[in-house]
C-alpha cells in the first residue's frame, strides 16, 4: 500500500516538475487541466509517466529523485508533444513507450556520469526533445494537426484558437500558483514580455503566439526564480534571456517545423542553458550581479518572498558594524546556522520540505534501538546528501571567507553539516563542526569512520539500513542527532571560542537549541559584542548591539565591502584584499 501511494507521489510530482513545481497538488490539477482541455494528450501523459518512474526503478535509481519525478517529467513533456508527431492510433500509442523509457535512461545517466558536478547544467527538456527529434526525422512524417485545433470537449459551444491557448496557459499558471503565487506571478509577467516583443520583431503576426506566451513564461519561471535566487536582479536577468529567446524564434522555427520538431521547448532549453552556464560555473561574480544560482528544489519556496528590510535602510548600522568588525580583527567569531546554507538551496530541518519524516526516528535512542529508525533515518540521509552534493557555498559563506582574508575573522562555529565553510576555502583549523558532517560514516560500535560514497553506493543498491562491514555494528553519518552527546572536547573548545570573542557574529540562526543560546548570553554578559543577522527573533536579541533582519546574501557582502574600505593601504592590507578577490 505504502509501495503503490509513493508511486503515485512521483507521477504527481512529475506532472508538476514540467511546470518547474515539485508539488503533488499543481501536479494533479495540471494533469485534470489536462484531461478537461487536452484529453488526447492527457492519456499520452499518464502512460509516458508511468514508464518513465518504472523504468527508474528498474535501473535503482535513487527513491529521492525517483519520488520528486525528476525522472518522469520529461516522458510528461514527451506526452505533451506526442501528438504533434502522429495521428492519434494504437501503434503510435505504443511507439511512445519506449521513448518514455528512454527519457529516463538519459536522465539516469546524465546523473550516473556527473553531468551536474562536471558541466553545473540541469538535463531540462533534452531528452524529450531527443526523443521528439527522432520520429521527426524518420520517414513517417509528422502529423500535420495540432493538439490545439482538437474541440473542447466540456465546453458546449466553439472556441477561438486564441481562447483555447488562453484558456489552458491559464489553468497551467493555476497550478503553478498551488506552489508559488511568486513564481506564478514572474510566468505571468514573463509571457506578457515575451508576447509584447514578438509581436514587435516577428514580420509574421500570427507566428505561433503560443509559442512567445509558453516558453517566456517558462524563461521568466527558470530565470527568475528557480534555478536562480529570486530578486530584482534575477528577473532583469530573465528579462534579457527572454528577449534574446525572441529573437531567436523566428530564425529556429521554420527549421524545427521543417524537421517535424515542435518549437515549443526548443528556444526555452537553449537559452536556459546558455543563461545558467555563466551563473553555475561561477563566470559571473554573484556579490556584483546580485544573481545568485541555487539548487532547484526550494529555490521559490515562499520563505524567501516575504518583504524583509533593505540594506539601504540599514547604511548606518552597518557602517557601525564594519567598524567594529575592523577594530576587533581576529578577535571576530561567526556563529553560523542553517540560514547561511539555505540560500544555497539546503532547506533547513524545520522547512516543510522534511515534514514527509518522523522527527522521533531521528531521536538518537531511537535511532539505536528501532531499525524501523534506522531506516527512515538513512532515507532522510540521502535525501539531505543529495542537497549537499549539489550544492555550492552562497553570497554568505564566501563573505566570511573574505572576512578572514582580511583578517577580520578568527574562528567560525557552525551547527551546520554540509561542509560549505571549508568548500568555501577556510582553514580547516579555523572552522569547529559542532554537529558533526554529513561527509563522514562512523561506526557506533567499532568507531571506524569511513567515506560516505561507499554508503552511497550501497544504498542505491537497494539496502536500506548499511551495517559496518568490520563488526557488523551500527552504522550513522557523523551528524549529531538530537539527543546525542556531543563530544566533550568539541563542546569545551566551543566555549571557549565563544567566549573569548571581541566580537560574535551569529548569522542564520534562530538559536533555538538553548545551550546555544545561553551560551551567546553568557558571553555578551562577559564583555562579548553581539551582531546578530537572522530573518526572524532569536531568545539572544536582547543581549545584542547590532540586529539585522536583511537576507545574509544581502547584507554580508556589503558589510565585507565596507570593512575592506576601512583597511589600512599596507602592502600586508593589499596582500589580504588581492587573496579575496580570487
Amino acid at each position: 500500500m505504502n509501495q503503490a501511494r509513493n508511486f503515485a507521489d512521483s507521477l504527481l510530482r512529475a506532472c508538476g516538475e514540467v511546470i518547474l513545481c515539485s508539488n503533488r497538488a499543481s501536479g494533479f490539477f495540471f494533469l485534470l487541466a489536462l484531461a478537461v482541455l487536452a484529453p488526447n494528450m492527457a492519456g499520452g501523459v499518464l502512460l509516458g509517466v508511468v514508464a518513465a518512474t518504472l523504468t527508474a526503478l528498474l535501473l535503482r535509481e535513487p527513491d529521492v529523485l525517483v519520488r520528486r519525478g525528476y525522472y518522469g517529467y520529461n516522458a510528461v513533456l514527451l506526452g505533451i508533444l506526442w501528438p504533434f508527431l502522429w495521428e492519434a492510433s494504437l501503434t503510435t500509442t505504443l511507439l511512445m513507450v519506449p521513448a518514455a523509457c528512454s527519457t529516463a535512461l538519459i536522465v539516469a545517466l546524465h546523473r550516473r556520469m556527473n553531468l551536474w558536478e562536471k558541466l553545473r547544467l540541469p538535463v531540462l527538456c533534452l531528452p524529450a526533445l531527443l526523443m521528439v527529434a527522432l520520429p521527426g526525422l524518420a520517414p513517417f512524417g509528422p502529423a500535420t494537426s495540432a493538439w490545439i485545433e482538437a474541440p473542447l470537449r466540456v465546453i458546449p459551444f466553439e472556441w477561438t484558437p486564441l481562447l483555447q491557448i488562453l484558456l489552458v496557459f491559464g489553468a497551467i499558471l493555476f497550478a503553478v500558483a498551488i506552489h508559488s503565487r511568486t513564481l506564478a506571478l514572474l510566468g505571468l509577467a514573463g509571457a506578457a514580455l515575451g508576447t509584447g516583443l514578438g509581436n514587435l520583431v516577428s514580420s509574421e503576426p500570427g507566428i505561433l503566439p503560443s509559442l512567445h506566451l509558453f516558453t517566456s513564461a517558462s524563461a521568466a519561471m527558470a530565470l527568475g526564480g528557480y534555478f536562480v535566487r529570486p530578486g530584482r536582479a534575477s528577473i532583469v536577468y530573465a528579462a534579457v534571456g527572454i528577449g534574446a529567446a525572441v529573437l531567436l524564434w523566428p530564425q529556429t522555427v521554420p527549421f524545427l517545423v521543417a524537421a517535424g520538431i515542435p518549437a515549443y521547448s526548443v528556444p526555452f532549453l537553449v537559452i536556459s542553458l546558455l543563461f545558467l552556464y555563466p551563473l553555475q560555473a561561477g563566470l559571473l561574480d554573484e556579490t556584483k550581479t546580485g544573481l545568485h544560482p541555487v539548487y532547484a528544489d526550494i529555490a521559490v519556496d515562499p520563505l524567501y518572498w516575504k518583504g524583509r528590510e533593505s540594506v539601504s535602510g540599514e547604511i548606518d548600522r552597518i557602517e557601525s558594524l564594519a567598524k567594529t568588525i575592523a577594530e576587533c580583527g581576529e578577535g571576530t567569531v561567526a556563529l553560523t546556522g542553517a540560514g547561511i546554507s539555505t540560500e544555497s538551496g539546503i532547506p533547513d530541518i524545520v522547512h516543510g520540505y522534511w515534514a514527509k519524516y518522523n522527527p522521533d526516528d531521528f531521536a538518537f535512542d531511537n535511532f539505536v534501538s528501532k531499525p524501523s529508525s534506522r531506516q527512515s533515518y538513512w532515507s532522510m540521509s540521502e535525501e539531505l546528501y543529495t542537497f549537499i552534493r549539489n550544492a555550492r557555498p552562497g553570497a554568505g559563506h564566501r563573505s566570511l571567507r573574505d572576512l578572514e582574508h582580511l583578517g577580520c575573522l578568527g574562528r567560525i562555529v557552525t551547527q551546520n553539516v554540509d561542509g560549505l565553510h571549508q568548500e568555501t576555502g577556510h582553514r580547516e583549523n579555523r572552522v569547529i563542526e559542532l554537529h558533526g558532517t554529513e561527509h563522514v560514516i562512523r561506526c557506533l560500535d567499532c568507531g571506524k569512520r569511513s567515506s560516505r560514497n561507499e554508503i552511497t553506493r550501497r544504498l542505491r543498491q537497494d539496502i536500506r539500513i548499511p551495517y559496518c562491514f568490520d563488526c557488523r555494528g551500527i552504522l550513522k553519518t557523523d551528524a549529531t542527532l538530537d539527543g546525542e552527546p556531543v563530544s566533550i572536547p568539541l563542546w569545551k573548545e566551543t566555549c571557549r571560542t565563544i567566549m573569548d570573542a571581541r566580537l560574535l557574529l551569529v548569522v542564520g540562526t534562530s538559536l533555538r537549541i538553548p545551550a546555544i543560546a545561553e551560551l551567546v548570553e553568557r558571553a555578551a554578559k562577559g564583555g562579548t559584542k553581539v551582531a546578530i543577522i537572522s530573518l526572524g527573533p532569536t531568545p539572544s536579541d536582547r543581549v545584542a548591539q547590532f540586529i539585522f533582519r536583511t537576507p545574509i546574501r544581502d547584507i554580508l557582502p556589503h558589510l565585507v565591502r565596507r570593512v575592506r574600505a576601512l583597511q589600512p593601504k599596507t602592502p600586508l592590507a593589499t596582500a589580504h584584499k588581492l587573496l579575496a578577490l580570487r
